[in-house]
């Protein structure tokens, strides 16, 4: 099963077979390849199918696999007497020159979504794999003084704050004073007076049960035909919820929390993570929108927030949805903090090399090299990040 696009390579012939969705305006475009083996051990194919459907399927096996019923909607859109739905286009080709199938469907991706593709890709040094959830203001300036002294004038200069200095998910405007006491407008203007640029990342469709949203709007939350906000899981976090993005209140809270990071925080950088664990099906405030639909809706206001030159980068989440409003995207899994974590994510990056300058600025995550491994259990961590 593929997700978008898939492609299909007979290792005798030398033929391959390659499907991909133009876009994700509407729906999810999921493939499925069907095989059986024969009791001699041949393996043939019995079916294939390519489906425009909701994201139900796929989130059952991912943020809504611990869901009760009423939580994994089969999405539903009404057609009216005289009314018409289609599918996302779906191109194929076949032939003999798969990098070329892979190479075209990116340029038309590229050409048709008006993809942002033009920035240089960014450098300089990220807070995740040194210190995960245990950033505090004092480790990230002695990190950033270090930069500016070594590695500023070879174009190292941004200094990307991940996790750990927000007060709850779904809350990114407000700073945790345990970690950063002086708050994060005053930690940016910081890292601007060294020369650099603030990074910040945050979850924008994620909602924690003790965030301002939860407590007291809950109305703003994409919910179950109950009424109830239907819940998501995510292993070791507390309760979270999902951000109904077509909500004019929750537009406004996102306009406000992504105004806060680039214009009173200075953020140049800000990654947008977990869309792909909030692209749920439910009940959403404008009736029978599907998940793609509001989650696009939801990226179209941040960057209206944030203005054109303020660099977006999309981590996990469908790969066409963001494609022309984000200017860099994660193309595979985390790389951890050692040479197994980078080996594990290295299959993904080479099979999404056609992405790069095309759907986005490919973002292969970090390559850290140390002698020290960390985890991420750890709270504190040593080192300068690479």
């Amino acid at each position: 099963m593929a997700v978008g696009s898939q492609l299909i390579y007979n290792r005798q012939s030398g033929q391959s077979l390659f499907l991909g969705t133009l876009s994700s305006n509407t729906w999810l475009t999921i493939l499925r390849l069907g095989a059986t083996k024969s009791m001699s051990g041949r393996v043939t194919i019995s079916s294939y199918t390519v489906d425009s459907t909701g994201a139900t399927e796929i989130e059952k096996r991912e943020s809504l696999h611990k869901a009760p019923p009423e939580d994994q909607i089969e999405l539903s859109i009404p057609v009216q007497s005289e009314q018409e739905i289609a599918s996302e286009a779906v191109p194929f080709a076949a032939g003999a020159d798969y990098h070329a199938q892979l190479e075209g469907y990116g340029t038309a991706i590229r050409l048709l979504n008006k993809a942002r593709v033009s920035t240089v890709a960014p450098s300089g040094w990220w807070s995740w794999i040194d210190y995960y959830a245990g950033i505090t203001q004092g480790f990230a300036l002695t990190n950033a003084l270090w930069l500016a002294e070594h590695l500023k004038s070879d174009g190292y200069n941004y200094v990307l704050i991940d996790e750990g200095y927000q007060y709850a998910r779904g809350e990114y405007a407000t700073a945790d004073t345990t970690h950063f006491p002086e708050g994060m407008q005053s930690f940016g203007r910081q890292i601007c007076g060294l020369g650099l640029r603030l990074g910040v990342w945050t979850a924008p469709f994620e909602v924690s049960a003790r965030s301002w949203v939860y407590q007291h709007q809950k109305e703003w939350l994409v919910h179950n035909a109950g009424g109830r906000p239907i819940r998501i899981d995510q292993p070791h976090i507390e309760p979270l919820y999902v951000l109904d993005a077509t909500h004019p209140g929750a537009q406004e809270y996102l306009r406000q929390t992504y105004r806060t990071l680039s214009r009173d925080w200075g953020a140049r950088y800000i990654k947008l993570d977990f869309m792909d664990d909030t692209a749920i099906e439910g009940y959403y405030f404008r009736p029978h929108t599907t998940a793609p639909q509001a989650q696009r809706m939801g990226l179209e206001v941040i960057r209206g927030a944030v203005g054109e030159d303020v660099l977006i980068d999309k981590d996990g989440s469908p790969m066409l949805n963001p494609v022309g409003i984000v200017d860099e995207g994660r193309i595979s899994t985390d790389t951890s903090r050692s040479f197994e974590g980078t080996k594990t994510a290295a299959t993904g990056i080479a099979a999404r090399y056609y992405m790069n300058r095309n759907f986005f600025i490919a973002d292969p995550d970090a390559y850290a090299v140390s002698g020290h491994q960390n985890t991420e259990a750890d709270t504190v961590g040593t080192g300068l990040g690479t």
